[in-house]
């Protein structure tokens, strides 16, 4: 098996990351786009994937939902009213319902549907039917229909 050291040399990218310059004995001097340096190991910049100084560190590129958009069978409506420091907008589902729903169920997709589609059954072909069958049967031990 032969060794393969990887080998960091000045201008490399590791994200948003450049190294600059060895900073020492096993680091690197590197700046991130945002404009800050930052001395990081071999190690960091290699194995443990850090791709900023830390100014990503809790940041999520925001999702501007606006009326018209459609978050599974949900289609904005308008914007509602704050409820405990949630943002709440109003919802038509295809089924037709109007219903309230969290901004934050519908960024993470938590909330697809106004309740309805848990209701509805998936339309089988016959030869699909058949196959259900089929296994349900073999699972049972009973013998092949005819």
């Amino acid at each position: 098996m032969r060794n393969r050291k990887r080998i960091i040399n000045p201008g490399d990218q590791f994200g948003k990351l450049t190294v600059l310059e060895p900073a020492g004995d096993n680091s690197w001097l590197c700046q991130c786009e945002c404009g800050k340096k930052k001395e990081l190991s071999f190690r960091s910049l290699v194995y443990q994937n850090v791709r900023s100084c830390g100014c990503l560190r809790g940041r999520k590129e925001k999702l501007v939902i606006e009326p018209g958009m459609r978050f599974g069978m949900l289609t904005i409506v308008e914007k509602g009213e704050r409820i405990n420091r949630n943002l709440v907008w109003i919802c038509k589902c295809d089924c037709g319902k109007v219903k309230e729903i969290y901004q934050s169920n519908l960024q993470n997709g938590k909330t697809r549907s106004c309740g309805c589609s848990q209701y509805i059954r998936p339309v089988l072909s016959e030869e699909e039917k058949a196959a259900k069958r089929r296994k349900a049967r073999r699972a049972l031990g009973l013998p092949e229909e005819d």
